[in-house]
Order: C-alpha cells, then structure tokens, then sequence
C-alpha cells in the first residue's frame, strides 16, 4: 500500500509536482502441509511441517516528480517514479 500527498505550483502553462512517498507491505503466511503433501515430498508422515513464519512487515519511503504544460485544450506531461528505499537496509 503506497500513501502519498502531492505538492505542486503553477506558473502560468507550466506546472511542476513532487509526491513523497509512504508504502507499506504485510505478508501473513503459515502453512502446515497435509500428509500426502509431505509424502509427495519424500518426507515422513505424521510429522507437522509447516511453512512460513507468520506476519513479516516492511516500510519504506521515495518519491515521484512530475511536470505538464498546457497548450490550448491540450495538456502535456511525465511522470518519474523514484527508487523505494526500505528502511530496514538503510537503517542495518
């Protein structure tokens, strides 16, 4: 989920805008894998096997430029997405 507020001025034509930029992610994942599963595998039945461990989250931040320019009833534009930094390996 990315959260992200834009700034923009106008001058006349010409606009420019920066959007800084907020996501956040959650995986919940814990599996336990029936018999037939483990003996497909080549494992030993009757043993809980089980995948995941649970919730893992992640935060990280960036941001997006943009400008237009109008011409007549036409506008014009680009965007550019930036690099999303995590957090965590800026932090570690």
């Amino acid at each position: 989920m990315q959260f992200g507020v834009p700034l923009a001025y106008k001058m006349d034509n010409f606009s420019v805008a920066v959007t800084p930029i907020l996501q956040y992610g959650a995986l919940d994942i814990n599996y336990v894998m029936s018999d037939e599963l483990q003996q497909a595998m080549g494992g030993s039945v009757g043993t809980d096997l089980t995948v995941g461990m649970g919730v893992a989250q992640d935060l990280a931040f960036g941001y997006s430029l943009g400008a237009s320019y109008e011409i007549s009833n036409l506008t014009v534009g680009a965007v550019n997405h930036k690099l999303i930094w995590n957090i965590k390996a800026l932090v570690m």
